[in-house]
Parts: structure tokens; sequence; C-alpha cells
């Protein structure tokens, strides 16, 4: 009898365990799921500014992707990539150029309105001499009475030192990668006031004042970022210009795949 009762307790047991695995949801596989996340088909190199011009090219020429597009998914992704490390980031203060950089740098200025943020904007171009897309959102600015100021050169570091003192970050979307030899004025002087600001440095995709051609500085106040918004995908001497980017997230801005497969044929 004893051994009958051990023998019922037993089938009990199985009994349970089988309908626990056909009424109760799969657990997900923590590992698969990661794997998800990070299989992304990148650049299969560091990539040249020769590199990111031809991508841009591609993506509107053959994919019928919209310059502007691109900008907002950049723009949109550097604002999301500070409130991921600072969810409540006071005042930010954006320097921008008048090339897509500074375009990248007024679209993050808008999300950040958007979510809530203190953004000022300053750049040293007005906005009929800027890239045609930066041109564009600089407008957007403008309508929607978001803090955005074209500063006298001569008074850069006057009117800078002011605003900085009463921020806690500062974004660099002066020149981007696209910038060659040493910054000029009024570039170099926003960069001796990004060195003497005592907050926190964020970048979008390549540091002003950092050879994209060797990686390393080239001005006396290089900017130093606590935090780095790459876009599309690493660039060629990031490795060895590292002191300069800080925490570095690689972001997508929504380029096709098929893009990223013509380019590695094409290397």
């Amino acid at each position: 009898m004893r051994r009958w009762g051990l023998c019922w307790i037993g089938i009990g047991l199985l009994l349970c365990l089988g309908l626990e695995a056909v009424y109760s949801p799969a657990k997900p596989d923590s590992s698969r799921q990661f794997h998800a996340m990070t299989d992304r088909l990148l650049p299969p190199a560091p990539l040249t500014p020769a590199d990111v011009r031809w991508i841009d090219r591609m993506a509107e020429s053959e994919f019928g992707m919209s310059t502007l597009v691109l900008m907002e998914n950049a723009g949109r992704r550097c604002a999301e990539v500070l409130l991921e490390q600072d969810a409540t980031p006071g005042r930010v203060v954006i320097l921008c150029g008048k090339g897509n950089n500074g375009g990248d740098g007024l679209v993050m200025a808008r999300h950040l309105d958007a979510a809530g943020v203190d953004v000022r904007v300053f750049t040293w171009w007005n906005v009929d001499s800027m890239s045609p897309d930066a041109a564009t959102n600089a407008k957007i600015l403008q309508l929607a009475r978001i803090p955005f100021r074209c500063l006298d050169p001569a008074s850069t570091v006057e009117h800078l030192a002011l605003e900085l003192s009463a921020a806690k970050w500062v974004v660099d979307g002066m020149l981007g990668i696209g910038g060659t030899g040493p910054p000029r004025s009024p570039i170099s002087e926003a960069l001796q006031c990004s060195a003497d600001f005592p907050g926190r440095h964020f970048c979008i995709d390549w540091p002003s004042g950092v050879s994209c051609e060797t990686g390393s500085a080239c001005s006396p106040h290089p900017f130093r970022a606590n935090v780095t918004c790459t876009l599309v995908g690493e660039k060629r001497h990031q490795h060895l210009a590292g002191e300069f980017f800080g925490k570095t997230v690689i972001a997508d801005i929504g380029l096709p795949r098929a893009l990223f497969r013509q380019f590695g044929s094409r290397v």
C-alpha cells in the first residue's frame, strides 16, 4: 500500500508539471532577447568623412530618404541619449554650427524642449547662411519660440560665459566629422568657453577641435565630452580619440539594412 501511495504521488506531480507547462506562458529566453537587441547590421568598417557623405547621398538618391528625415532621426536620438544619461538635465546649452551637425543640434533642442527641458541654442550664423536642412530646423525653433540666438562673434566669450554659468550641460553641435583643420573664430572662442565650463559635456557625432584625419587635438581647447552620440557607426580614428569622446553611444538613425549591404560590397 505504501508503494502504491508513493506511485500515485509521483503521478500527481507529473500531471501538475504537465498542466503548468501547458497553461503557463513560456518564460522569455533572455539570451535571445539580448542578441536580438544588439544584432544590428552596422557599417562593416569605421567610417571616414567620405563614407558618411556616400551614405547620405545613397540614402537620398537610391532609397528615397529625405535628408530632413535623417536629421530629425539624428537629433531626436541625441536628445534621447542625453535624457538616458541624465533624467533631470537642468539647463542645456547647445552650440550649433551652420552645417548639418548644427542642424542635428537644432532638432535635439526641439525634442529636449518637448520633454520639458530648459534649453538654450546659440549660433553665429543667420538662418539664410545655414545648410538648407539646418535652416529649416532653425525656422522651426523660431516659430516655436524656443530660445535661439545668433551671437556676435566679438562677444562670444562674454555671452557664453554668462549663459554657461547657469547650465548643467553644454552640447557640441558645431563642426562634427565635416570639420577640417584647426577651428577658426568664433568656434575657437566657443571651445575655450566649453573648456572652462565645469559642468557636463555632450557631443554630437564627433568633437569639435579634434582632427577626424588623425584622432588628435587640432585646437588648444578641444571639446572633451562626457557623453558622445555617434551617428550611424564608429568613425575612423575614433579609438585614438577616446579621451575626447567619453561614454559613446552609436545611434541608429533609421537607415535601411540594404544600404549597409551596398556599403559593405563597396568597401
